[in-house]
């Protein structure tokens, strides 16, 4: 299921990361977080504790992954029709 993400539009794939987490068992959490390390960074949520025990929202913060989402992505290039690889990269593997 992981793998799907690579077909997500790049401005969704934190919300489909989030859903994606929500959903498979907690067994698969080392991996989960491997991925999110490496692929699609760290959101934090900078917050503030107000006299009444109430949150606020200051902002988020980003921590970029590893390898930057457009490196891996192929959103664009399936809607594109693009191939993956060249003819000299296949023919290379023969």
């Amino acid at each position: 299921m992981i793998i799907s993400l690579a077909f997500v539009p790049p401005t969704a794939i934190w919300s489909c990361f989030a859903q994606l987490q929500l959903h498979l068992p907690v067994e698969l959490a080392p991996i989960l977080n491997w991925f999110k390390r490496n692929y699609v960074g760290k959101r934090l949520v900078l917050r503030h504790k107000t006299i009444q025990l109430a949150v606020m929202i200051l902002g988020t913060a980003e921590h970029a992954p590893r390898f930057p989402v457009n490196w891996w992505t192929c959103y664009e290039r399936t809607l594109a029709g693009e191939d993956r690889t060249n003819n000299f990269a296949e023919a290379a593997h023969r």
